[in-house]
């Protein structure tokens, strides 16, 4: 499968799955360097809600993620991971969506 840039990346889509369940994984298509980044971040902005990794009990059933004001890097380069991208063409076609400039912001 071709990804952005025309890199070619090894992505298997199950087409099907997404159709039937709404959702599909994307296994190993962001790097871990930039997943833990984005994690340490996100847990970062939940505390200054308050909400502390390390104790359930401050766990709110839901933070929206728009309220924690996350965006730019790495969320972007997560966004835009080349696995991901293939992905995005082989369920969308290729030139079918478009990049954001500013992942979760506003």
């Amino acid at each position: 499968m071709t990804g952005q840039r025309g890199q070619r990346h090894h992505v298997h889509v199950d087409v099907d799955s997404f159709v039937r369940d709404g959702f599909v994984a994307v296994r190993q298509a962001v790097d871990a360097d930039t997943v833990a980044k984005c994690r340490d971040l996100i847990w970062a902005a939940m505390g200054q809600c308050g909400v502390r990794q390390d104790d359930r009990g401050t766990w709110r059933p839901l933070v929206e993620a728009d309220s924690l004001g996350l965006s730019g890097e790495p969320f972007t380069a997560a966004y835009m991971a080349p696995g991901l991208t293939a992905a995005y063409d082989e369920l969308i076609g290729p030139g079918r969506w478009r990049p954001s400039l500013d992942i979760g912001g506003r």
